[in-house]
């Protein structure tokens, strides 16, 4: 306890009253938080009224309101006004880990909702339209890599896996079809909340990118960098996660050369576990997806020195 001695009797204190009451809507599911504010008096503390740590940290924080806090992912003030909260989708058939997920990130101030029907897992997450997707493997019907891609044609939102499984192929495997971040079970929950915040720092808060910045486009050739996919004309390509990378940093420097080791980071950046073949493996690869569109020599190889895209496609666009 901290007594009022410990403070200048010339000041007002203003004591922060938490009250709380249930106000429950027809489903039962809003909660109304109050907050009043009293003033001590002089006599109050010349009476040498305690104070607890926790009121007398808040009376440095007047400034607190009256919130509405709902589980549908929006928050209202008391003048009335709607304030988005970040939502965040739960993806896992371990209904107790899903509980004690969504304890602590209400704790935080998130939204959540959580997958109820597996056959419909597409459709909740159109629905919901949430801002960060929590997502593990093993699931009924098809497993989270399945789940990842179709997320992934539908929305930019960051996606973090929640796997037991803790091989490097499965964490391959998971940045290989889109997702942004893997956290390996058992996990401590401040690290879990430390990558959340992370994620919605880049990609909604002061780090994101603007949208123009993720999309590039030469002679025709277009690159969907969030969203993975490549197209030419009405053709389309769907591409992983390190594909979309390479020809991203190679489209950004077109008919210049881009060093092995230039790529080579950009795929290190991705991927806990890279040697140098792993380059010509995803080459390769985007040569096919780039042949997909009919485009034949557009990625040429410079030996010794690296890789450059030329668009020899442009008298045919």
């Amino acid at each position: 306890m901290i007594s009022s001695r410990l403070v200048d009797s010339n000041l007002f204190i203003i004591v922060i009253r938490l009250e709380l009451s249930s106000i429950l809507s027809a489903d039962g599911t809003s909660v109304k938080i109050i907050f009043g504010r009293d003033r001590l008096t002089k006599r109050d503390i010349r009476s040498r009224t305690f104070l607890s740590p926790a009121v007398f940290a808040h009376a440095i924080f007047p400034y607190i309101l009256t919130i509405w806090y709902n589980t549908d992912g929006t928050r209202m003030s008391n003048e009335g006004t709607m304030i988005d909260m970040f939502k965040i989708f739960i993806v896992e058939d371990d209904a107790g880990l899903v509980g004690l997920l969504k304890e602590y990130l209400h704790k935080f101030g998130y939204a959540t909702q959580s997958v109820h029907d597996f056959e419909t897992v597409r459709d909740q997450f159109e629905s919901y339209d949430p801002h960060l997707v929590l997502l593990d493997i093993n699931l009924p019907k098809f497993d989270g890599y399945y789940w990842c891609r179709q997320f992934r044609s539908l929305s930019t939102c960051p996606i973090i896996f929640i796997s037991a499984r803790d091989g490097k192929m499965d964490q391959v495997m998971a940045l290989e079809n889109g997702a942004d971040d893997y956290i390996t079970k058992p996990f401590d929950y401040e690290i879990v909340m430390a990558k959340i915040k992370s994620q919605l720092r880049r990609a909604y808060g002061s780090y994101a990118a603007g949208q123009n910045e993720r999309v590039l486009s030469i002679a025709g050739l277009t690159l969907d960098v969030e969203r993975l996919s490549v197209s030419l004309g009405p053709t389309q390509a769907e591409l992983s996660h390190t594909e979309a990378k390479i020809l991203d940093e190679l489209m950004k420097k077109p008919e210049q050369i881009v060093s092995r080791d230039r790529l080579l980071e950009k795929i290190w950046d991705d991927q806990a576990f890279v040697d140098d073949n792993t380059l010509n493996v995803y080459i390769t690869r985007v040569r096919k997806k780039l042949a997909a569109l009919g485009i034949e020599d557009g990625l040429q190889t410079v030996r010794g020195r690296g890789y450059r895209l030329v668009p020899s496609w442009r008298d045919e666009a």
